[in-house]
């Protein structure tokens, strides 16, 4: 099996902690290099499904990245949602962070389609910085059924009265131009609409999560190592006009999911089966027996 390379997904891998060392420690240099290699390969969307937590001793190191991120223009960052903890005081949260620029990644959705999101209580993480200097950002929340697997993704959620689109959707939302969203009641469909027209509907159920089409298990999407893309040993035309993901395969980044076809797979490469199947319209075989397990 070839695997799908319209999407890329660049791989914190072994073999770059091997060469660069724990990714704790990463200098954002590596980071900077990265955006600045693919701003210049021409990529069409570059997905950070990372959280960058604020380095406190280094700030200036923070400015230099979040303006590669800016000069790039094409960057969706990603954040998260979680539940209050008051044994460690951390409460709910009834605005969104201070200073974060939220009404660039918020989208206005029919009221009907409004109420059947699911509610979150805390928006992580509580700094801003790398949020405001991307394009976009979604939420990579993911919400296994009872039995543990992951089948089915939330592609909106509400917080604080505002309705935010996960990573994959804000990616999919960018790459297709859509400019609208509506709601079909009766099918419980989504409209995606461009300003060519409706570019595709995707079935939901009563919360807003659509039916995951996985391609295949782990490495149907084209994965390269992180370290060999920041070593320039991928030319760089190799890129152009695709959407590239950041993530990491790795166990010890705690990113790996039980999905239907095997045990532990990598959060990003979810993210990237979610992208295509929103770009092909891939939802026959929600269609059929199962329809009315959706409504």
């Amino acid at each position: 099996e070839v695997p799908i390379e319209e999407i890329i997904i660049i791989d914190i891998d072994d073999r770059s902690i091997q060469k660069l060392g724990s990714y704790f420690h990463w200098p954002r240099e590596h980071w900077i290099k990265l955006i600045k290699y693919l701003d210049n390969a021409d990529v069409s969307l570059i997905g950070l499904d990372v959280i960058f937590d604020p380095n406190l001793r280094h700030r200036d190191e923070d400015l230099q990245l979040q303006q590669a991120i800016r000069e790039a223009g094409n960057v969706c960052s990603a954040f998260h949602f979680s539940m209050p903890d008051p044994d460690h005081f951390r409460s709910a949260m009834v605005n969104e962070p201070e200073n974060l620029n939220y009404q660039e990644f918020i989208h206005q959705l029919p009221e009907e389609l409004f109420a059947r999101l699911l509610t979150q209580e805390r928006f992580e993480p509580s700094y801003p910085g790398f949020l405001n200097a991307s394009m976009t950002a979604g939420f990579v929340n993911l919400y296994p059924d009872p039995d543990g697997v992951l089948r089915r993704i939330p592609l909106f959620l509400r917080f604080n009265e505002h309705s935010y689109a996960s990573f994959a959707m804000q990616l999919a939302l960018k790459a297709k131009g859509v400019t609208d969203i509506d709601f079909n009641q009766r099918d419980s469909e989504l409209l995606l609409k461009t300003d060519a027209g409706v570019s595709g509907l995707v079935p939901i159920d009563k919360f807003g999560q659509m039916l995951i089409s996985y391609q295949g298990g782990f490495k149907s999407f084209r994965y390269i190592s992180f370290y060999d893309v920041l070593m320039g040993f991928v030319q760089a035309e190799y890129f152009r006009d695709k959407i590239v993901l950041v993530g990491s395969s790795l166990p010890g980044l705690f990113d790996l999911r039980t999905i239907p076809l095997q045990p532990a797979f990598p959060g990003v490469e979810i993210n990237a089966n979610v992208i295509y199947q929103l770009s092909h319209g891939e939802y026959d075989e929600q269609r059929g027996a199962g329809s009315e397990f959706l409504r």
